[in-house]
Order: structure tokens, then C-alpha cells, then sequence
């Protein structure tokens, strides 16, 4: 039995500096996403301040899956 990796063939997403941590993360199979350090909301989509609060002050987290 051969073991190939199959080619994704489809379209993705862009990646940018505020999603490259979260593709960098799919990779190795470990999601992340933003967290506000001000108010610790975790939003998504990824922008440049936190979509609860408006801080600026963020950091990526592992996520559990759940």
C-alpha cells in the first residue's frame, strides 16, 4: 500500500499578516485565533484591533477544539 499525499486543488484564502499565525497553526494542526489582552475577547475574522473593545493589544492562543 503507497502512501501519497494528495494535492489541495481548490481555491484558499489569502493570507496576510493577520492570518498568518492562524494558517501557520492549521499546518501544524494546532488551531489559534486572536485574544484581546484588554477585554479577552477571541475574535474572528482577524483585524487589526479587537472587534469587542477596539484595543490593539492582542496575542494568538492555542485553541482547545471544543
Amino acid at each position: 500500500m503507497t502512501t501519497e499525499k494528495k494535492q489541495y486543488n481548490k481555491p484558499l484564502p489569502p493570507v496576510d499578516k493577520w492570518s498568518e499565525p492562524f494558517w501557520e497553526g492549521m499546518r501544524k494542526h494546532q488551531p489559534v485565533a486572536r485574544k484581546c489582552k484588554s477585554c479577552g475577547h477571541i475574535h474572528f475574522p482577524y483585524s487589526a484591533v479587537c472587534t469587542r473593545c477596539a484595543s490593539y493589544d492582542h496575542e494568538w492562543v492555542k485553541l482547545s477544539g471544543k
